[in-house]
């Protein structure tokens, strides 16, 4: 990717680079489709505008979200992902995605219990490819971290 890059005399750093192939997910076509897109709309390919270009949540925000869901309150949690979703125009489909690999990656007491919450959101995930009211989803989602709490106990966010 950098040969396309340097080719056309792209300006980026290391992390836009790396983002842009965790974003497109292996598929090279996409990875150069996202280094255009971001070439065309920012300065620099950095990780930030190809997060930016292509409405996906930043690691960060992904990780803010996963604490929110694992730490407050079922009306806080709504009320802060909600927030942030309408503040950087996520959708919770993209949020969804993101939050699947960081599950699997936590340390739980209770693996069967993690594994029924990540195929729980693989449910949520499907019901908002239907088109149900992605408000109605997020309250879902919080409400099953909610109900996997206990199980999950021993988690390191």
């Amino acid at each position: 990717m950098r040969v396309v890059a340097d080719a056309e005399k792209v300006k980026y750093v290391e992390s836009g680079l790396d983002a842009c192939v965790r974003l497109a997910d292996g598929d090279m076509r996409r990875v150069i489709n996202v280094l255009q897109s971001t070439h065309m709309s920012a300065e620099t390919v950095d990780e930030a505008s190809v997060y930016t270009c292509t409405g996906s949540p930043l690691p960060q925000d992904v990780e803010s979200i996963l604490r929110s869901l694992l730490q407050d309150d079922f009306t806080t949690a709504v009320h802060s992902i909600w927030s942030l979703m309408s503040d950087k125009g996520l959708a919770l489909q993209d949020i969804l995605s993101q939050l699947h690999s960081h599950i699997v990656l936590l340390e739980a007491k209770d693996r069967m219990a993690q594994a029924m919450l990540v195929a729980s959101l693989a449910d949520l995930e499907q019901r908002l490819s239907l088109g149900t009211n992605e408000k109605m989803q997020l309250a879902g989602m919080v409400g099953l971290f909610q109900t996997s709490r206990n199980q999950l106990v021993g988690v390191k966010a």
